[in-house]
């Protein structure tokens, strides 16, 4: 595990205006979550990251953050459906949560990074218990994976919807991907426009989508 004081708590993309928002947000969290990202320090995006998540985890005392080397922490790597790193996972209680993010949560993702933070520590977004008592009694594992840019409206939306589904069932998986860091995946998926929703890596559904809307596309699996 690299020190985190490897480096800097002071990132660009946390401006003053931005940490005045999260501070009071992050502040309000009760359960204590540790930030765990896989990255390499030699790589640019890596570094910008690790940066990142050390300034956004000192807005909070429930808050905590770790870096590790690709091949120095198995049980992390093994929560990660999606290989592209870096990538960052939630843990809690000393386990591993089923939601990832592969980039950096910056842009308009930091409003998806914050209500996972949420739905991770605390109740979260409130659903209908119908619902919830739905998406609880899945029984086939399943994989979201939502690509997304960080300039995106629409993207966040989709992946905190996921995101709280994985944390609600052990048997979901939800990783979100910043698709402009990693070109010949686009190439490969033919990605053309975000948010793209790849489930189980064979269906895809282009958009943004409720979570009424991902219960049906995944019920019968």
């Amino acid at each position: 595990m690299y020190p985190v004081n490897t480096f800097s708590d002071q990132s660009p993309l946390i401006d003053a205006e931005l940490e005045a928002q999260l501070t009071p947000l992050l502040r309000k969290l009760t359960g204590e979550i540790t930030l765990c990202s896989i990255i390499d320090p030699e790589e640019p995006t890596s570094r910008e990251l690790a940066v990142f998540i050390r300034h956004f985890t000192r807005l909070s005392d429930k808050l905590s953050c770790e870096f590790y080397a690709p091949d120095e922490n198995p049980a992390a790597r093994q929560k990660l459906n999606c290989p592209f790193l870096p990538a960052t996972l939630l843990r809690k209680d000393g386990t591993y949560q089923n939601v990832s993010f592969h980039g950096i949560p910056g842009g308009k993702e930091i409003n998806a990074f914050v209500l996972a933070l949420y739905n991770c520590a605390d109740p979260g977004r409130k659903l209908s218990p119908f619902l919830k008592k739905k998406i609880q009694a899945l029984t086939s594992d399943i994989t979201l994976n939502v690509c997304v840019s960080l300039s995106c409206h629409h993207c966040a939306n989709l992946v905190a919807v996921c995101q709280q589904m994985a944390l609600l069932n052990p048997h979901i998986r939800a990783c979100a991907i910043d698709a402009r860091l990693y070109p010949k995946f686009v190439e490969a998926e033919k990605i053309e426009r975000v948010p793209l929703l790849i489930i189980n890596n064979e269906t895809r559904v282009l958009g943004d989508k409720s979570m009424e809307e991902v219960y049906a596309l995944i019920k019968d699996l």
